[in-house]
């Protein structure tokens, strides 16, 4: 049985893996991954 996801699902998926919606033109989305900033200031 071939699994089969709707573009809605997908949308959501993404959602909540840190992607977010920039645009969207008609049916058209952009979507933008949001990058997590870490920096080691142990300085000692």
């Amino acid at each position: 049985m071939p699994l089969t996801m709707t573009p809605k699902e997908l949308v959501k998926i993404l959602e909540k893996n840190g992607w977010s919606e920039i645009k969207q033109e008609g049916s058209h989305k952009k979507l933008r991954k949001e990058r997590t900033r870490r920096f080691n200031n142990s300085y000692a």
